[in-house]
């Protein structure tokens, strides 16, 4: 079987999940904005870190079908590189928000585990696009 198959599977699957994380994640921050008092400025931060997150992780998801599609590597290690900035602001979510919900925690989970996935699947299809070809 193609790694790159498996890559490009991932990758469309995160593209819906993604769209439901992210519309989950606002409806919890306006359940959380109507319920719990923010001290200072905690709730602009996360509403800037989830848009910056839904921005990052469109570009992300767009490179790596795109290079995957074309069979190019630059666009799939452009789209590697994210994940790690994209994993971070899952982790911000996970752990270091103001108010974390049950929820958020599953939410986030499985977000890591298909960056976590996707990372390993990149490497596996980025590694026969990256060799030089033998001629005889």
């Amino acid at each position: 079987m193609n790694s790159c198959l498996f890559y490009e599977v991932l990758l469309y699957l995160n593209a819906f999940y993604f769209g439901m994380f992210g519309a989950c994640e606002v409806g919890i921050a306006l359940l959380k904005y109507a319920k719990f008092t923010y001290s200072g400025n905690a709730m602009l931060t996360e509403f800037l870190l989830l848009t910056f997150f839904c921005f990052l992780e469109t570009g992300r998801i767009w490179l790596g079908r795109m290079g995957n599609f074309t069979e190019r590597a630059i666009p799939v290690i452009f789209s590697t590189l994210l994940i790690l900035p994209a994993s971070a602001a899952v982790v911000y979510f996970l752990i270091w928000q103001a108010y974390i919900l049950r929820l958020e925690y599953i939410l986030c989970s499985v977000q890591l585990l298909l960056h976590a996935t996707e990372l390993v699947f990149a490497f596996l299809c980025i590694m026969p696009s990256s060799r030089k070809p033998v001629y005889d």
